[in-house]
């Protein structure tokens, strides 16, 4: 297949003690989710956690060089959701895990993208629960558009 520009390889991560690497297709965020961080970027200890997503080709390798703006004055990174499990695990509290949220987008109009986009989340509920996250809600914004012309 001929494509107009070149596109991204598979983006993939260390598996630790393994010779295989890890693909990943998607990477799910949250902010605001500790109180160090809170205090730290001076937020409000009483806001709800924030959660949004990130392309799979925004993942760097341990010890490479990141470009961003020369204005930035606080840059953070985030960490791939496996890692974040494996930490949780390693801090004993893989337990605080109970909520994986995503938002699927406030316009599909296609009900078969919304489909899709719940067959992923449902995947991805059942792969973190193969990995040991005890997790209890899976929550989802966004849905179908609301045509609000009758077009």
């Amino acid at each position: 297949m001929e494509y107009v520009i070149t596109p991204p390889g598979i983006v993939s991560i260390a598996v630790t003690g393994r010779t295989e690497r890890f693909p990943v297709r998607r990477i799910y965020c949250v902010g605001r989710n500790y109180m160090a961080h809170i205090r730290e970027m001076g937020g409000d200890e009483r806001a709800l956690p924030f959660y949004f997503a990130k392309p799979a080709d925004a993942i760097v390798a341990t010890g490479s060089s990141i470009d961003y703006p020369s204005q930035t004055s606080n840059f953070h990174y985030e960490c791939e959701l496996v890692a974040a499990i494996d930490y949780l695990r390693e801090q004993e509290m893989l337990d605080c895990l109970d909520l994986l949220h995503f938002h699927l987008g406030s316009q599909i109009t296609n009900i078969r993208s919304l489909r899709d986009g719940l067959q992923e989340a449902s995947r991805l509920f059942v792969e973190m629960h193969a990995l040991g996250a005890t997790l209890k809600f899976l929550d989802v914004g966004g849905g179908l558009a609301v045509d609000y012309d009758g077009s």
